[in-house]
Formats: structure tokens, sequence, C-alpha cells
């Protein structure tokens, strides 16, 4: 067990991922809420993020749905130009 100091929102994530990389880790996978990714976004230790948007969902609702993360991220956490749409 690793006790974890404050962080902006919550707990540090970034020390969590500092003490992860100590122990050998390379890859961390953060799969939380809200509150959890936008601490992980805050500190800056996010470099990839992967949306996962459901089958059922229309084609021509992906790019609302996008625009939609990105407004609520703000566009420094979620660049239009990093938006692909793979079908």
């Amino acid at each position: 067990m690793v006790s974890l100091p404050e962080g902006t929102h919550g707990l540090s994530v970034g020390t969590a991922i500092s003490d992860l990389g100590r122990m050998g880790a390379r890859t961390v996978l953060i799969e939380g809420g809200a509150m959890l990714n936008y601490a992980a976004l805050s500190e800056g230790v996010v470099d990839e993020i992967y949306l996962t948007i459901a089958q059922s969902c229309p084609e021509r609702k992906v790019q609302p749905l996008l625009q939609m993360v990105q407004d609520t991220l703000g566009s420094h956490f979620f660049p239009s130009s990093c938006w692909s749409v793979i079908q």
C-alpha cells in the first residue's frame, strides 16, 4: 500500500503514476469516473485517450459527441486535430 498526498482534484494521480514507475510499471491504464479522469488530465499525466463509442451510436451523432467531449474537457486536453473516427 502507498499513501498518496492531496492533489489538485483529490489524491495526487501524478504521485501514484510516479510510484508505479519506480515499481517497474511502464504503462498505466486509468479507467475511472469523471473526477479521476479530470484529475489525471489536470495533472498532465495523460498522453493518450481512448474514447469508446458504442456501436449503437448512429454515425451522425459521433461528431457532436466528440465536440461535447472537447467542450467539457477543453481543447487543450482534447484538441480536434487529434480526433480520428474509426469505422
